[in-house]
């Protein structure tokens, strides 16, 4: 029987965390064949909440979920090394653990541990990482939404979006990405890396809808000032799941409009009592992505060290 894989957004963990059952979440997992994936994203948003007493009751939520299982590195990284693993002709895509799992874990651990210092370097971090978004989106926006206004059609599939009306945009996004060692070895389009890498897929493909809605829809944009990349920093992991939980019903509708013109296939969107509801009471969720995914450990640094395979 297969496992059924399952994705918590920080909403949806943070609420989990004051949930009356949350205890009895673990064992339900177990029973019922469900494992929720834990990304690197995730756990920092957890490490940065505020509120000492706070961050100690997540924190002990996320251990909970995570028991055995390894955290995910972050969607840009899992690009980083799977493109390596792409220029040395790997066949399929496999996701790689972080390679600060011991650390974040003995974070998760001891939450108090954490002091002003480190906390303001993660968040001088974050920041970075917000601001460089708001650059990647003020340049594609404008384009995008011109291409959008001038078409008169319903949302077609957006993997074409990635050749016939980007513009290059994608590539460009992915080749800043990109270790230098992979730019140097790349021998194929960008776009056929893209096709290979289902999570690097789902998050541009979110990342367009998002643009869309903002210029077609601003009703249903999960955000009124604009893509939220942490939202989609989350939702790239869609890729890899069958399960998607948030409690941001916004966020909730564009991973639901993903679902269905994505290129990933579908998955299943729900809030978190929904989730927990259906968990605890035995509802079986489809395990459709569970044979095409295992998890590996990191082998190659980005520097100078390259893979075996392409030495020489």
């Amino acid at each position: 029987m297969n496992i059924a894989r399952a994705y918590l957004d920080t909403d949806a963990v943070s609420e989990l965390a004051r949930h009356p059952r949350a205890p009895d979440i673990r064992d339900a997992c177990r029973q019922f064949r469900v494992e929720v994936i834990i990304s690197e994203t995730l756990v920092t948003e957890v490490l940065l909440t505020e509120d000492p007493s706070r961050r100690r009751q997540i924190t002990a939520t996320v251990l909970r979920l995570l028991a055995s299982r390894c955290i995910l590195s972050s969607w840009v990284d899992q690009v980083r090394h799977s493109s390596i693993d792409f220029v040395a002709g790997s066949p399929r895509f496999v996701p790689c653990k972080s390679e600060a799992e011991a650390h974040l874990r003995q974070l998760l651990i001891n939450p108090d541990s954490l002091d002003s210092k480190t906390l303001e370097e993660m968040n001088l971090a974050w920041q970075a990482a917000d601001n460089k978004w708001d650059e990647m989106h003020a340049r594609a926006r404008p384009a995008f939404q011109e291409q959008l206004l001038n078409i008169n059609e319903q949302v077609p599939m957006v993997q074409e979006w990635l050749t016939l009306k980007s513009g290059g945009f994608a590539e460009e996004v992915v080749r800043e990405i990109l270790p230098d060692f992979s730019r140097r070895h790349f021998s194929t389009p960008i776009l056929t890396f893209m096709q290979w890498n289902p999570l690097l897929r789902a998050f541009m493909e979110q990342f367009l809808l998002a643009v869309r809605r903002h210029a077609l829809e601003p009703w249903n944009a999960a955000s009124k000032k604009g893509p939220k990349w942490p939202d989609y920093s989350h939702g790239a992991f869609a890729a890899l799941v069958d399960v998607f939980v948030s409690n941001d019903a916004r966020f909730r509708n564009a991973l639901s409009q993903h679902s269905r013109f994505g290129s990933i296939g579908e998955f299943h969107v729900m809030d978190l009592n929904a989730f927990v509801n259906n968990l605890l009471s035995g509802v079986s969720f489809p395990a459709k992505r569970a044979a095409d995914f295992s998890w590996r450990k990191v082998q190659t640094s980005f520097g100078d060290l390259e893979p075996e395979t392409l030495r020489g």
